[in-house]
């Protein structure tokens, strides 16, 4: 998986609070960024292409719950209108029909400091969605 090599430099009071890594041939790296403001605290999403993310209320009063960085990465809107960035991003690199989800499963790497069960929690959802995948498929 990629290390975050080619991120966007991280500004003052700025830190990453969540990865998502892929072993795709560039070994690609999506982060989740908090920057603490007047408000609160700003959250962004940033890859090492500068795409554009949305992040649905970017300014919180504070720190997210495990709940809540579920729900970010869920629901922010990513290059060409993709919603969340774990399934649909299999979805995206699922060839075809014919393809084998089993060739996904290690594809997508979630990791944080700061939320360490996050890890885990996406690991179920990747092989949940291999099996229905697969199911999908008639496998």
């Amino acid at each position: 998986f990629g290390d975050g090599g080619y991120l966007p430099d991280l500004g003052d009071d700025e830190v990453d609070i969540a990865l998502i890594s892929l072993e795709s041939t560039t070994g690609d790296v999506i982060a989740f960024r908090a920057t603490p403001v007047a408000d609160g605290i700003r959250y962004s999403v940033v890859d090492e292409y500068d795409n554009a993310f949305e992040v649905d209320r970017p300014v919180r009063p504070g720190p997210l719950t495990l709940g809540q960085i579920i729900e970010l990465i869920d629901t922010v809107e990513g290059p060409d209108g993709i919603v969340g960035l774990v399934e649909e991003c299999l979805e995206f690199n699922l060839v075809d029909d014919d393809s084998d989800p089993d060739d996904l499963r290690d594809f997508i790497e979630v990791s944080s400091l700061f939320y360490p069960q996050l890890a885990g929690y996406y690991d179920e959802r990747i092989a949940a969605w291999v099996e229905a995948v697969r199911e999908r498929q008639g496998r």
